[in-house]
């Protein structure tokens, strides 16, 4: 049995129903709160580190803070949204054996799209090694790597629970709200420019060495949301690229696996 809702959302939909939709400063303000603490203190981070020093971060201890944090927020967020009158269907979850499948099919789009970029880049970098040119694209490159004891212990209940929280965390900020929000309000083209600038400031605690990764990542998952209008593939995409990414530096880098 089909789903309900399991066509794409067409251009004509709105994205919103017209109750639910905020002045653009209440939606800058939500957005302030929701992910203010973690721009400013990445900020923070990343004028006193170099580039890829956030690796040294990576740990229990880490993760259950920041759980904490995000679980803290993401019940307030609901709470606040149930309030203002918000249901489920609003969000444009739709979880589903389809949207399932299609949030596998984004995690592997994902990573097969910065896969080669990346490794183009790092090519490109080499030819143009004599001039400005390669020296410049190398800012925007992984060099810097993990050294070996780098990574606190991890356990893989943690990276779990840790990156399943995280995806819901950020993609209904991005998303569910903040994209709905602006595209009912401006388009969806100005929601997928404004919902893409969040994300990179989100994760500019990694380093201008990630800002290409995190840059591809931020445009596919916007574009694929702009065009299905579903929730759940993003969540669960998201959740796979940070488990993935976690789970090698663990089998990697974890002193004590």
């Amino acid at each position: 049995m089909p789903e309900p809702s399991s066509h794409p959302v067409a251009a004509k939909d709105p994205w919103l129903r017209p109750e639910l939709v905020a002045p653009w400063w209440k939606i800058i303000n939500v957005m302030l709160v929701m992910l203010g603490i973690g721009t400013v203190s990445g900020a923070l981070y990343g004028t006193k580190h170099s580039s890829g020093d956030f690796y040294q971060m990576i740990g229990d201890h880490f993760f259950l803070r920041d759980g904490f944090f995000e679980s803290t927020f993401l019940a307030l967020f609901l709470f606040f949204l149930h309030w203002r009158g918000w249901k489920s269907s609003d969000l444009r979850i739709h979880v589903g054996w389809w949207t399932s499948l299609a949030g596998i099919g984004l995690f592997l789009l994902t990573l097969a799209v910065v896969y080669i970029v990346v490794d183009a880049a790092f090519y490109l970098a080499a030819f143009f090694q004599n001039n400005f040119l390669g020296p410049f694209i190398l800012i925007f490159l992984p060099t810097h790597g993990v050294p070996p004891g780098t990574v606190i212990h991890l356990h893989w209940i943690t990276i779990l629970a840790f990156t399943f929280l995280n995806a819901f965390y950020e993609e209904l900020a991005y998303m569910g709200y903040a994209f709905n929000q602006w595209a009912q309000k401006f388009g969806a083209f100005h929601a997928f420019l404004f919902t893409f600038a969040l994300r990179m400031g989100v994760h500019i605690y990694q380093g201008s060495e990630h800002i290409l990764q995190i840059g591809l990542w931020s445009a596919i998952f916007g574009l694929w949301y702009w065009r299905q209008g579903k929730l759940w593939p993003l969540i669960l995409a998201h959740a796979l690229i940070d488990f993935n990414s976690l789970g090698h530096l663990k089998v990697s880098f974890d002193p004590n696996p």
